[in-house]
């Protein structure tokens, strides 16, 4: 999207975003690079570390992944194969977060870290 804003070398029809606010598939391409994939790296990183900013982070970007689809679809009104398939993955990262599990886990080192305790693996 960002080497070819044309869309070609990935298949994708310039036609679906040649009427769109945007014009190309560059602004798309940029924010599908920067938000999720640089955000899903560093949330990624910062779950690995068992950082407490990564639980917030990793919702915001299953969010973000949803939203990203919808105003696709809205914008482009072209169904795509792997729309759903996208939409899938940030709704299953999104109900993994919501786990009681992964809230109780968070929750409690957060509240560790409040008091100066440093949780070890």
């Amino acid at each position: 999207m960002i080497l070819d804003p044309t869309g070609n070398i990935l298949g994708i029809p310039f036609e679906w975003i040649q009427d769109s606010p945007f014009g190309s598939y560059l602004i798309p391409g940029v924010f599908l690079l920067i938000v999720l994939g640089f955000g899903s790296f560093v949330t990624a990183f910062g779950i690995a570390r068992r950082q407490l900013w990564a639980w917030p982070a990793g919702l915001v970007l299953g969010l973000i992944t949803v939203v990203w689809i919808g105003v696709q679809y809205a914008v482009i009104q072209q169904y795509f194969f792997l729309q759903p398939v996208i939409a899938g993955v940030g709704t299953t990262i999104i109900v993994l977060l919501l786990l009681p599990s992964m809230q109780s886990y968070y929750q409690a080192n957060a509240a560790l870290a409040r008091l100066g305790i440093v949780r070890r693996r």
